[in-house]
């Protein structure tokens, strides 16, 4: 008895050993530290910083109609500094930890054939699916508690007039637990490469910046598994429906789920 709880210790411990030595061998490598950091930084500038100031020039007049409203500048370039510092001062150090702690340790992945191509992305799609589950969950949250909407008020602050910066202009506390963690725990349940992670996040970026954007309204009408833009923005005003964000719309899901026929018992 005492031996078979011996092995089983050690077959419990033998992943964790494996994984603080890749870890430490990846951590001594400054070389990928750096590339993970530069990763970051190609994150946050390109598909958020860059895209929410092109989409932005094409939603001026909802810039202006928010620059217009009672305290309409100071909250528009809070919201605008919001943008910078989550991005930055969060983003890029949060990015490069997860690829350190939770990404397989190659940064590029062969493919040389197509099975591997298509389970690329099938771990990015995974990776977005349980992102998006889990945000719709926390963000459902923080709408059933003051304490936690204490967190998630100042995004609700653009409530008739939603620009392309207010997709990211969140409290610190909602930027890590709604759009950090969500990937953190979909990364620890799909193990994904680095190039994964990187693209899925590029993605849910680019469809964050897109629920936001006045112009794209139409685009996603007629994919119901699909988050909705005119959704999002009856969100911003009512508070109390369409949770989904930012790709896929749990709240067709979960009711399409809840609908069907239950068996028999």
């Amino acid at each position: 008895m005492a031996i078979s709880t011996s092995l089983f210790w050690v077959a419990l411990q033998q992943p964790f050993t494996i994984f603080q030595h890749e870890f430490s061998v990846i951590w001594n490598d400054q070389q990928l530290i750096a590339d993970f950091l530069w990763g970051g930084f190609w994150l946050a500038t390109v598909p958020n910083i860059l895209l929410m100031l092109v989409l932005e020039s094409l939603s001026l007049d909802t810039v202006q109609k928010v620059l217009n409203q009672k305290d309409g500048r100071s909250l528009y370039w809070t919201g605008m500094r919001a943008n910078f510092w989550n991005h930055y001062c969060l983003g890029v150090p949060v990015y490069t930890a997860a690829c350190l702690l939770f990404c397989q340790p190659v940064v590029a992945p062969n493919y040389s054939n197509n099975s591997n191509i298509a389970m690329s992305i099938f771990k990015v799609v995974a990776l977005n699916w349980f992102h998006d589950l889990i945000y719709y969950y926390v963000h459902k949250a923080f709408h059933s508690s003051p304490s936690f909407y204490v967190h998630h008020k100042f995004h609700h602050k653009f409530h008739c007039h939603v620009p392309p910066s207010s997709a990211n202009a969140v409290s610190v506390v909602e930027y890590l637990l709604a759009y950090v963690l969500p990937f953190a725990v979909a990364a620890l349940i799909t193990v994904p490469t680095t190039a994964e992670l990187f693209w899925a996040a590029v993605i849910s970026s680019i469809c964050n910046l897109a629920l936001h954007t006045p112009c794209l309204e139409p685009v996603w009408r007629g994919i119901p598994f699909l988050a909705q833009t005119s959704n999002h923005f009856e969100h911003h005003k009512r508070l109390t429906c369409h949770y989904s964000a930012p790709m896929f719309n749990f709240d067709w899901m979960l009711k399409v789920i809840q609908s069907s026929p239950q068996p028999a018992p």
